[in-house]
């Protein structure tokens, strides 16, 4: 079908924002009815997710007299908004007096608030969806930065969200006392997922859901062998998925690598082609090994964490996930606009441990200038000697 052709000098509609009004009235109103319905919403609603600018500057003015333990009503407020003069950006005496006279109870704040922050989130995202929109029209932007910017400004959306938190003891202990229970019915000491080393399985009880791990060393000391080592234990005890994202190494070399490992040959005779007889028959045994094993391998340069959950979500969709590898965390792209590399890495590491009940392991490599850096490191994992920090 052709596409229809506007006529020229015929206005396009303009579509008015997500926001509703009234729950923002009803929300201003209740709070000037009983301050105490403040502490209800005050953890849910920001001044910015009001619609309009006169409710932002009221809702504003009564954080801060809440905040100074002042009552809020007909007198402080104004008195507040004039010093500042935003009395009248706010709507004025009459207008807080329509406020007050409009609503007779602050039951259901709540549910209002609850209105008011999710057509918010969705004024948010229109508007991030403009910008986006805008930058992919210039040339000059790169693609890569343009969808960097793009899921960073999504994920701020998502992550700006203020919830209750709190947990009632009662609570902690009944969840405490059934992951005893738990436990308690588990036979042997590895209550999380084997890593295959005993002693090392002893002091941790396996990898537990959710954990951080750093794994650090001087360069050419093993750490990508140990990771490697612990991916094909878990995978083939478990029988449970294992990511590996090699940002240095290709995965042809960590395949032989696994390779080498399994078949028991010299890796350098792989690598140059000079194999004995007997080597053919043990490497076609370990190849049909390793690939009934459930893991993936990506060797994607220049990762960003927020592309590597979004990955695992994937994957998760899929299959269960036992543990991630991240070989090696340095080489990972931060958010954009971090103060400095420092800054930068602790993000990616916060971020690492966001995905709900799946094991991330960072090995972290470290490369040290000097001795003394390597012995004050307190998060070094040794096969022969484990050290818990």
């Amino acid at each position: 079908m052709p596409q229809q052709v506007k006529e020229k000098g015929v206005p396009t509609p303009l579509k008015v924002p997500p926001q509703n009004v009234e729950a923002e009235q009803t929300i201003l109103a209740g709070v000037l009815i009983n301050n105490d319905a403040l502490n209800q919403i005050v953890d849910v609603l920001s001044p910015e997710d009001f619609y309009r600018e006169g409710h932002a500057y009221l809702f504003e003015g009564m954080i801060e007299l809440y905040n100074n333990n002042e009552p809020i009503d007909l007198i402080t407020l104004p008195q507040s908004l004039r010093k500042k003069g935003l009395l009248e950006k706010a709507g004025g005496m009459d207008y807080l007096a329509s406020l007050a006279d409009a609503v007779s109870t602050s039951a259901g704040i709540l549910f209002h608030a609850q209105i008011v922050r999710d057509l918010s989130v969705r004024r948010k995202l229109i508007s991030q969806c403009s910008v986006i929109s805008e930058a992919c029209f210039q040339n000059w932007e790169p693609t890569e930065d343009l969808l960097e910017m793009a899921e960073q400004s999504i994920f701020d959306i998502a992550e700006d969200k203020v919830g209750e938190t709190f947990s009632t003891l009662e609570e902690v202990i009944k969840g405490s006392f059934k992951k005893i229970e738990s436990v308690a019915d588990h036979e042997g000491f590895v209550t999380g997922v084997p890593t295959g080393f005993r002693d090392l399985d002893r002091y941790t009880a396996g990898l537990q859901p959710s954990d951080l791990i750093i794994l650090a060393g001087r360069p050419s000391t093993g750490k990508t062998a140990l990771a490697l080592n612990i991916g094909y234990n878990t995978a083939a005890e478990t029988r449970k998925g294992v990511v590996v994202f090699s940002l240095e190494m290709a995965k042809m070399q960590l395949g032989i690598r696994l390779l080498g490992f399994h078949s028991g040959i010299d890796a350098s005779r792989m690598r140059t082609g000079f194999l004995r007889d007997s080597d053919w028959h043990k490497l076609t045994e370990s190849a049909n090994h390793l690939s009934e094993l459930p893991v993936f391998i990506d060797d994607t340069s220049n990762l960003s964490a927020l592309e590597m959950k979004a990955k695992c979500r994937r994957l998760m969709k899929k299959r269960d996930l036992a543990l991630v590898i991240i070989d090696y965390l340095q080489l990972m792209q931060g958010p954009r606009g971090a103060e400095n590399r420092e800054k930068e890495i602790s993000a990616i590491s916060r971020s690492s441990t966001t995905l709900p009940e799946l094991m991330i392991t960072t090995f972290w490599q470290i490369c040290a200038t000097s001795g003394r850096m390597w012995v004050e490191r307190t998060t070094v994992l040794s096969v022969a000697s484990p050290r818990i920090s």
